[in-house]
């Protein structure tokens, strides 16, 4: 749990090259909500949503994460109750198709893991 919105809940989900690293972080009533991978962390979009609202995008130049940004927000807001801003960024040299299919698959688990962790909800079937 995050007794407070000094505190950060941070985790990984898979190993190795394809694993991801998931930091959230309370902003008052809502979340900031990071996720990063591979090779390369770094930032390729990032997506803010909030119930009820679809949700918005930002993503840089050459860099497809802005796919998986949007339904990781629109999930979390919906999961959450509250704005949440996502940040994603993963890059693997040399991606091969198993890996690729393993990352998409990590990404999806992200906003029912967030959720259980947090005590509001449970994980994605």
């Amino acid at each position: 749990m995050v007794p407070d919105d000094r505190e950060v809940l941070a985790f990984r989900l898979g190993e190795g090259r394809v694993g991801l690293t998931v930091r959230a972080l309370r902003a008052g009533g809502d979340w900031v909500v990071v996720v990063t991978g591979g090779d390369v962390p770094h930032v390729g979009a990032l997506a803010l949503a909030a119930p009820g609202e679809p949700p918005r995008v930002l993503g840089r130049p050459g860099h497809r994460e802005a796919e998986p940004a949007v339904p990781l927000a629109g999930e979390l807001a919906a999961l959450l109750g509250a704005a949440v801003a996502v940040a994603v960024g993963v890059h693997l040299d040399a991606i091969t198709p198993s890996e690729l299919q393993e990352v998409v698959a990590l990404l999806e688990d992200v906003p029912g893991e967030l959720a259980e962790r947090l005590g509001r909800g449970g994980r994605r079937q």
